[in-house]
């Protein structure tokens, strides 16, 4: 390979950075760390290859230092000023002293305009402790330069979203996770008048399904969100439980020193044989809090208004809460997280009590990135149903135990296409015998992101 003088003077200004890591950071080999190749592609000053790896392992890492200061850096190289902020000042939150981190943010400040704030933080830095190459670049990014040309304007709208087609095998199609609904509308013609194991009907099932994700950064406490999702099922056989929802959202991430708080409002349609069969709208608010470098908090405050057009009876409003929490232990390639949920549907329809139930659930999962190509998924949950009034039909209280376990994998091919193979299994037991079934399914779809 031929190195221009360009290429060469890039990599000996990485390396110097690179120099004032701490020293876990830039540990090699195969056994090193689940971000080692996003620390060879930015060595080798391959800034955007570096993101690549970065972007996917962000969700599970937010909050490790060692991770945050990688990231941080590479965004930072990118020139994207404000996306480089969050994790610098997540880290400083852990590791006030770290003052790599603290230059880096010092600098992404002054890029951004806020060159006030920039100095303060820079104030008391040991500049000769650090890396020759960024207080060389901060000396003269501070020192009166008229004829320099201004620093490009950090990128504030993001945009990001996937397209997926897949193929699959279900046998049982005609239960799922929600169909007791299906109940009473089934009486007309248009829908099975049985469910649950009685009408079990296994079949071939394709999908195809759009994902659109919006953000647009405000300053570095608040940031717009929004975004659509289209997804479409076609059976081989079965065409009348063919399935399809749109659903759109919109909120906004404000961050409070360490606390992340998300309002958000969403809308859906979910169609049955391209008939509209149920509408919702809702909100919901997310708080999101790191306990410390292997630990955090999210919990949920959830409102649901559900309507059935063709059979208002089984409408219902819906209030649910949810606490998860995720550990993920340094140096380990495994995040395990614990979800606990509960909360009630109230029937809106006063001559229909029996539409209302509380719930409860728990859920244990773990995700496991093997390499940058290779990651897993699983967890199993279970849901206990209780309704308080007696059934019209069958004259006694409906109580349901649902156990749902899930494995997945996701195999990827470039930056921007991606295999993911996946297996299910459902089992309903219910007094009520119409509600009681068995659902195994298992697909594989491949995917086209973007944006990320």
């Amino acid at each position: 390979m031929i190195f221009t003088k360009t290429m060469m003077a890039k990599r000996v200004m990485v390396f110097a950075f690179l120099v004032a890591l701490p020293g876990q950071l830039r540990a090699g080999g195969k056994g090193g760390l689940p971000w080692q190749a996003a620390l060879d592609h930015l060595y080798a000053g391959e800034y955007a290859q570096a993101l690549v790896v970065l972007t996917p392992l962000e969700e599970k890492h937010v909050g490790n230092p060692a991770f945050d200061l990688v990231l941080g850096s590479v965004q930072y190289h990118l020139k994207d000023y404000g996306a480089a902020m969050f994790p610098l000042e997540r880290l400083l939150m852990y590791e006030p002293g770290n003052e790599t981190a603290r230059l880096l943010l010092a600098m992404s400040l002054y890029r951004s305009g806020e060159t006030t704030r920039a100095l303060a933080e820079a104030a008391n830095l040991h500049l000769d402790r650090l890396s020759p190459v960024l207080t060389r670049e901060w000396q003269e990014m501070i020192a009166p330069a008229p004829a320099a040309a201004a620093a490009p304007a950090p990128s504030k709208t993001k945009v990001s979203g996937s397209i997926q087609a897949s193929i699959g095998r279900d046998n049982n199609i005609t239960s799922g996770p929600n169909d007791g609904v299906y109940i009473i509308p089934a009486i007309s013609s248009t829908y099975p008048i049985s469910l649950g194991k009685a009408e079990s009907h296994p079949d071939w099932v394709n999908s195809l399904s759009g994902v659109l994700a919006i953000s647009h950064t405000l300053d570095p406490s608040r940031t717009l969100i929004g975004g659509l999702s289209l997804y479409q099922t076609k059976d081989w056989q079965r065409k009348d439980k063919e399935e399809g929802y749109g659903n759109a959202y919109a909120g906004v991430a404000l961050t409070f020193g360490d606390v992340t708080v998300t309002p958000v409002g969403y809308v859906q349609n979910y169609f049955l044989e391209d008939t509209l069969f149920q509408r919702y709208w809702g909100a919901q608010v997310n708080v999101a809090k790191p306990l410390n470098e292997k630990q955090s908090l999210a919990s949920y405050v959830q409102f649901l208004d559900t309507t059935f057009p063709d059979y208002h009876p089984a409408d219902t409003n819906r209030l649910a809460l949810g606490l998860t929490h995720t550990y993920k232990a340094p140096e380990s390639r495994f995040t395990y997280y614990q979800l606990l949920t509960g909360g009630r549907e109230m029937a809106k329809d006063t001559l229909s009590p029996e539409a209302g139930f509380r719930f409860a659930g728990l859920t244990l999962g773990t995700a496991m990135y093997l390499d940058p190509t290779w990651s897993f998924a699983g967890n199993v949950g279970y849901e206990y149903r209780y309704h308080p009034d007696m059934e019209n039909l069958y004259y006694q209280r409906r109580t349901d135990n649902q156990v749902q376990a899930t494995l997945s994998a996701t195999y990827t091919i470039d930056k921007s296409f991606s295999l993911l193979p996946k297996v299910s299994y459902i089992h309903s037991d219910s007094n009520v015998p119409i509600n009681a079934f068995d659902r195994v399914s298992a697909s594989v779809a491949l995917q086209w992101g973007f944006g990320q």
